[in-house]
């Protein structure tokens, strides 16, 4: 099997699987299994053998889902802050990565048709990752199973 077809299968699996209902408000596990399906995808084109014309149709599924898989994940828990939050950041932090990519291309490439494009195009998929990271970590809620909740209390003394 291609890695196109085996990342297809990957991405089918995972969204016929049947989440199991749990009390915590967590989404940090969904959104990174949603990221790595995503970038599975789009690293389906650099599997070898994959001659067919279709290989674009997976990394461009990828792309969407590394760009608004996130935010949608953020907004079917309600939290809309989250989402725009999200959103921003797998925008702007891949375009930043882009810029930096293209400014440290070599002026010598500058000369060339296009050759700094692949400067910024790994600069725009390490701003992608780094987007995918804060995520997780930064905007994500994390789980609270487990974890007893904070006890606040508010106490009086008298000394004599």
């Amino acid at each position: 099997m291609t890695g196109a077809r085996i990342s297809i299968l990957a991405l089918a699996a995972t969204l016929a699987a049947a989440a199991p209902a749990r009390a915590d408000t967590s989404d940090r596990e969904e959104i990174i299994i949603s990221d790595a399906v995503s970038d599975l995808l789009i690293a389906s084109v650099a599997s070898p053998g994959v001659t067919s014309h279709l290989h674009g149709i997976p990394v461009g599924i990828g792309f969407a889902g590394a760009l608004l898989g996130g935010p949608i994940i953020h907004a079917s828990h309600d939290d809309w802050g989250r989402a725009g939050i999200s959103f921003g950041t797998r925008i702007a932090t891949p375009l930043v990565g882009a810029v930096v990519g293209n400014a440290l291309c070599s002026d010598e490439a500058h000369q060339e048709f296009l050759g700094c494009l692949g400067d910024a195009a790994i600069g725009l998929a390490a701003g992608l990752v780094v987007a995918q990271v804060i995520d997780a970590t930064l905007i994500a809620r994390g789980s609270t199973a487990g974890q007893m909740p904070a006890v606040r209390m508010l106490s009086f003394g008298v000394r004599f």
